[in-house]
């Protein structure tokens, strides 16, 4: 470690101390004036693997507020992300999780945060389920607090899930533009933000599959390129969908009402906390990403991955980490080009990543989006035909539609 990484940790460290001493001092004053009750239970959607059901959750001593409307003004938008940012969190309180007849009780982080596992015991065989797990807050003044975690069990006869970046991979955020970005992020909501061309469509075609019969491994097989699997190969069951973000988990509702409104299929979300503690200040941010997809990797053992992502920030690096790391259970990494029809660093990188990628027999597909990857999932045999045609046509239908990007005022000027 040189100097630069000994200030830096040190840096970290200090910050670190100092938010703790004024964290203790500002729960103290708010405990004497009530304003750290619990108000809010935030249920995140949990998965189950082969053996435990996961959830994790929030409690806050915020409102979790109404959902966004069409024709809220920016300045509305606007306050609604700072009620997000400004959520007050609820440390040392008891959570009671019940499943299945089963219970227990977990206790909230020094940031509002709790995790809970209960042993698996329903087991679809073909295609995903979701159920649910409860959560309950009781207050000092014997109020009750519910809310439902929603957890998804994939079906053990598919061997086939996706994993996929949110932003400029299914939502519209700008990342060419610091200024774009802002206004995206701040001054807009779930119904006003845009999907990118054709997402939805192609996340219901892969999440439904085929159940086309494998080809023929005769005299097609010399054709056909060596990274392209064979039709039906990976097509049994219905395959998840896992989401991945370098948000905080602050924006957790507006990613989950967005995916709702723009019927995205439903999938668990992973977005990071942000804060002062020193491992939080000095982590990558691609670290979140790869630690989130070994984490998923790891609880399906029997299933392979379409990692898809954009080029704007470092998913190409960072699912050929994940391919090297385990190259037997990478089916296809898709990366979207966020700056098409210009040639820059972000195109170089991109096409260096795809040659590594190439000779770990990887397909790796880089388009402008939902149509290159249909296409490629379709002659993987992952998708129907007819879906391809569906994505051409969804693509068409999403680009006659405005665009925050193209908008002169959505916010202040």
């Amino acid at each position: 470690m040189n100097w630069t990484d000994d200030v830096q940790s040190l840096l970290a460290r200090s910050l670190s101390h100092l938010d703790d001493a004024v964290d203790l001092v500002w729960e103290r004053v708010a405990e004497r004036l009530g304003w750290y009750d619990p108000q809010t239970i935030l249920s995140y959607r949990g998965f189950a693997d082969e053996n435990e059901v996961r959830v994790s959750g929030r409690v806050l001593a915020n409102d979790a507020g109404g959902g966004p409307r069409e024709d809220d003004a920016w300045w509305e938008n606007l306050a609604a992300t700072y009620q997000r940012f400004a959520s007050r969190d609820v440390s040392s309180v008891p959570v009671e999780l019940s499943y299945e007849g089963e219970k227990q009780v977990v206790e909230t982080n020094e940031e509002g945060f709790y995790t809970a596992t209960f042993p698996r015991t329903h087991r679809p065989t073909t295609r995903n389920r979701w159920r649910t797990v409860r959560a309950q807050v009781t207050t000092e003044d014997g109020d009750e607090i519910e809310a439902l975690h929603d957890v998804i069990f994939p079906g053990t006869s598919g061997d086939l899930l996706v994993i996929s970046d949110l932003d400029d991979t299914v939502i519209e955020t700008g990342v060419t533009s610091m200024l774009l970005m802002a206004r995206l992020t701040f001054l807009s909501n779930a119904r006003t933000r845009t999907p990118l061309p054709g997402v939805s469509e192609l996340y219901r075609a892969l999440r439904d599959g085929t159940t086309a019969p494998p080809r023929s491994q005769g005299s097609d097989a010399a054709d056909r390129p060596k990274s392209v699997p064979s039709r039906g190969q990976l097509a049994q069951g219905v395959c998840p969908i896992f989401y991945l973000s370098n948000s905080p988990w602050n924006l957790y509702d507006l990613l989950t009402d967005f995916l709702e409104l723009n019927r995205i299929p439903k999938g668990p979300v992973f977005l990071q906390d942000f804060g002062l503690d020193s491992d939080k200040l000095i982590k990558p941010l691609e670290s979140h990403k790869k630690d989130r997809i070994a984490q998923i990797l790891g609880a399906y053992p029997n299933h392979r991955a379409i990692l898809i992502g954009d080029s704007g920030e470092a998913d190409p690096k960072t699912y050929l980490e994940a391919a090297r790391s385990h190259p037997e259970r990478v089916a296809a990494i898709y990366i979207r080009d966020v700056d098409p029809g210009t040639s820059s660093e972000r195109d170089a990188h991109v096409a260096t990543i795809a040659e590594e990628a190439g000779a770990l027999e990887i397909p790796f597909v880089a388009g402008q989006g939902s149509i290159d990857f249909a296409e490629h999932a379709e002659s993987a045999g992952w998708i129907p035909s007819e879906s391809v045609e569906k994505v051409r046509a969804a693509v068409r239908a999403d680009l006659d539609r405005p665009s925050l990007t193209e908008e002169t005022n959505p916010g202040p000027t």
